[in-house]
């Protein structure tokens, strides 16, 4: 595996705590489970080993922590396939790290995806690293509280309002409007396309076109069929649906 993988696998390992296996309880939080994650007395060699990718090789009897790769364990090929591409686009991309997130909690903002939302409010503050007192005072609307992370708090309310808050830059702001676009239209306008073309090389504009088109994905997957936020991360998680409608 190569040594970015590795380090998003301990991350997943790590980080992504009180799952439905044998780490903890499924946290109720209102969201309809309609794909459950598979139970240890199914889970088949090929499920097994998906989990020791990412998790080591003690995964393959104690299972993941993670409810996400818990519930592909339904069909682990299709999981394991995934899980490589998407850490091509998490760690060995070469878009900015706040760029990449920012793209990514405004994806998971707009679609109202808890677990999405969650998992990276968490990522781009900690980096990975647990520090309760960043999710308090993200709670407590604490917006000077400086993050280890990619981003601070500050950053995270303003993903909420959106490209003309004045604390992106540029090219982040043209990123923050290509999503809404696209979400709007399926398009990205001209002025908005030659903005994000104007900053970055074409290797890094395509790749940002398909975290885009991912993590949309992601979202519409994690709503549709109810996957649920780990329990350190529900606060984060509570943030998002109390803006979804019905």
């Amino acid at each position: 595996m190569p040594t970015a993988l590795r380090t998003f696998a301990r991350y997943v390992a790590k980080g992504w705590q009180g799952g439905a296996g044998p780490a903890g309880g499924i946290v109720d939080m209102g969201i309809k489970e309609r794909i459950s994650p598979l139970p240890k007395e199914e889970w088949t060699d090929d499920a097994r080993t998906m989990f020791t990718m990412f998790e080591g090789p003690d995964a393959y009897e104690n299972g993941s922590k993670s409810n996400v790769f818990l519930t592909l364990a339904r069909h682990p090929k299709l999981g394991t396939s995934f899980f490589k591409y998407n850490g091509r686009l998490l760690m060995t991309s070469t878009i900015d790290v706040a760029l990449r997130e920012i793209v990514i909690l405004r994806l998971a903002w707009i679609y109202r995806a808890p677990y999405e939302w969650a998992q990276h409010v968490e990522l781009s503050l900690s980096s990975g690293k647990i520090d309760p007192d960043h999710i308090e005072a993200y709670k407590q609307g604490d917006v000077a509280v400086e993050a280890q992370g990619a981003l601070t708090p500050a950053h995270i309310e303003a993903v909420k309002r959106g490209a003309d808050d004045p604390i992106f830059t540029e090219l982040q702001a043209h990123a923050l409007r290509a999503v809404d676009q696209l979400k709007a239209t399926g398009h990205i306008e001209d002025a908005t396309w030659n903005g994000l073309a104007t900053a970055l090389p074409e290797k890094e504009l395509l790749e940002l076109i398909f975290l885009m088109g991912t993590y949309g994905m992601l979202a519409w997957v994690f709503n549709a069929i109810g996957i649920q936020p780990e329990e350190r991360q529900r606060g984060y998680a509570e943030d998002v649906l109390t803006q979804r409608i019905g």
